[in-house]
């Protein structure tokens, strides 16, 4: 799925959808879509939840917050 189809989709099961790019190495560039932030567990277990029932396979990633 292109990164951009995926965040619409994403948008409209509500979910707060954005596209980061990253470098896998010298010259290679990949997009990661990502979901969040979330302030509770359970906010993020509702939204796990929402994409495996859409067949969308996820992870979590901690990261520290930012300002």
């Amino acid at each position: 799925i292109r990164t951009g189809v995926l965040r619409a989709r994403l948008l409209l099961l509500n979910l707060n959808a954005r596209v980061e790019p990253t470098s896998t190495g010298p010259g290679e560039k990949w997009y990661r879509v990502l979901v969040g932030p979330y302030s509770s567990q359970s906010n993020l277990a509702n939204a796990r939840a929402t994409l495996l029932q859409n067949g969308i396979d996820n992870l979590v990633l901690k990261r520290k917050k930012t300002d």
